[in-house]
């Protein structure tokens, strides 16, 4: 991240050491963001990685449109059972 795009102040010591960081509630809230569009990122990298199978997208699709107690089913019939 560019430090450009941030404002930070800092907090020093009576020494000079940095100890704390100020920051607008504008740039925390930017920061924030960044943060979790980088674990989204992170999140779909380790779903691939980790996948086992694909769903094709047009089954996805169908199944979010049917009305929710239907998918439901279709989920309790589908779920494995750990014995």
């Amino acid at each position: 991240m560019a430090t450009s795009l941030i404002h930070p102040q800092f907090v020093v010591d009576d020494k000079g050491q940095k100890r704390s960081v100020l920051l607008s509630v504008a740039d925390y809230e930017r920061l924030l963001r960044r943060l979790e569009d980088l674990e989204d990122a992170l999140a779909l990298d380790d779903a691939v990685r980790t996948a086992t199978r694909w769903r094709n997208y047009r089954d996805i699709r169908a199944e979010l449109r049917k009305p929710r107690c239907e998918r439901q089913k279709d989920i309790a019939f589908t779920m494995p059972i750990e014995v």
